[in-house]
């Protein structure tokens, strides 16, 4: 796939990037060196899902960024005695579901049939933790929303130029073209095509614009300044127009979810819940009036189908979970396991080399526990919010974009696995941040 694009240019981008971050943290003048390592992963977002090479081991620029950094704090914490955690991390149980789950990985990985490749993914995979704990120790959470609040807005509205540009000039527009040869999902009967975006799947470009547009549109309504409302409110409608034109049915379920988070919980004052629910109602309305120009309708009446095959692809799973049901058989290992067993011939395999799910993917590559591991880690941070949220009315509203998007991420994950690019796995694990940062000083 995209992640693994063998064009040399990616691996020379990869090559400068990480050496020009070393550069930033050498001579840059901020002495939050995890703040400004959040910017640099943020203003390169595009490229984090390019893998250092040797590529097969799954080190990302993100994961070599994140590890170089916290060596970077070790050496420092030698010299200076400074602290690596600036402030103290005290939801012990977030840190033990993510070290149960990275654990879990890691054991998976030494039991696989491939343990050299499975475990370097997974410490690859234990880099999304340690940049989470990081940013909610480092980094106050006022500081941490502006941040993301303006780089999802920024990338939100990137994306949606590429989508124009995919429009203009073909869907050779693209950072992955030679992705296009076996990329099934981007062309559908009757002349009409699926966008992606700065993505190579339309999936994964609809995932994001799901859980973004949901975020800004929440963003958008807390802000106070009516230029503020704009510079979030017009990305996040560029954001579901991008998820609308990727022809993508659990993107647009998502972001469903997402807004009805905002209307069950309350964002704010009874009439911004009325007035999102009416954008809400006018932007469907625009769907379906320009119905016959819009992918995502035109595959509506396929709905029944998809679900088969995608059941099919979740049934033929089974066994395979059974086959090791506790820990898996490793992180990266799916398509790779599916595709040495004879039991798996199918030609919806032709069609859908990937779980379709990040459930299934969890349940397959890291097996129940594992997958309980990591739905805990996501929950934990979720239900403090919301506990305190009717409780401590502690700033009611003020979580409700990172709870609404984070509940978007999470059933766009139903149909689709995120588990294959690296930057929506980023905006979880910041949205995520969001969460826990309310534990720290908020100032």
């Amino acid at each position: 796939m995209g992640e693994f694009a063998s064009t040399t240019i990616y691996e020379g981008l990869a090559l400068v990037l990480v050496p020009l971050w070393l550069v930033f943290m050498l001579v840059g003048k901020n002495e939050n060196k995890v703040l400004a390592s959040f910017d640099f992963i943020y203003v390169f977002f595009i490229f984090m899902n390019y893998r250092v090479p040797p590529r097969r081991y799954g080190f990302s620029i993100f994961a070599v960024i994140v590890l170089l950094l916290f060596v970077f704090l070790m050496m420092r914490r030698v010299v200076t005695h400074r602290r690596i955690f600036d402030r103290e991390i005290s939801s012990k149980p977030g840190i033990i579901a993510g070290l149960l789950f990275v654990g879990i990985l890691i054991v998976s990985g030494i039991l696989s049939v491939d343990p050299e490749f499975t475990v370097t993914r997974a410490v690859a995979f234990a880099m999304y933790f340690l940049f989470f704990f990081l940013c909610i120790s480092n980094i106050s959470r006022p500081i941490l929303v502006h941040r993301l609040t303006r780089y999802l807005a920024l990338w939100a509205s990137v994306n949606f130029l590429f989508v124009v540009g995919q429009q203009i000039w073909g869907v050779t527009f693209s950072l992955y073209p030679e992705d296009l040869l076996t990329n099934s999902n981007i062309f559908l009967a009757g002349a009409m095509w699926r966008y992606f975006g700065f993505f190579y799947d339309v999936l994964l470009m609809g995932y994001f614009a799901s859980v973004v547009s949901v975020y800004l549109l929440g963003s958008a309504w807390l802000a106070r300044e009516g230029q503020k409302k704009a510079l979030q409110l017009i990305p996040a409608g560029l954001a579901f127009v991008s998820a609308v034109f990727s022809g993508t049915r659990s993107a647009i379920l998502g972001w469903l979810v997402g807004v009805s988070t905002y209307l069950v919980m309350g964002a704010g004052h009874l009439r911004q819940r009325i007035a999102i629910g009416l954008l809400a109602a006018v932007l469907i309305g625009l769907l379906y009036f320009f119905g016959s120009d819009v992918s995502l309708l035109a595959r509506l009446p396929q709905t029944d189908q998809a679900a088969n095959n995608r059941t099919a692809i979740w049934a033929q799973a089974i066994p395979v979970v059974l086959d090791s049901p506790y820990v898996g058989h490793g992180l990266g290992s799916y398509d790779d396991f599916t595709n040495k067993m004879e039991l798996y011939q199918s030609n919806i395999y032709a069609v859908y080399p990937w779980s379709e799910s990040v459930y299934v993917t969890l349940a397959v590559e890291a097996g129940i526990l594992g997958g309980a591991a990591f739905l805990l880690f996501v929950f934990f941070y979720l239900s403090r919010v919301i506990w305190g949220k009717y409780t401590k009315k502690e700033r009611k509203s003020a979580y409700l974009p990172a709870i609404a998007a984070t509940a978007a991420w999470l059933t766009c994950g139903v149909a689709v696995s995120p588990f294959y690019d690296v930057r929506l796995l980023i905006v979880l694990f910041s949205l995520l941040a969001l969460l826990g940062a309310h534990e720290v000083v908020d100032g």
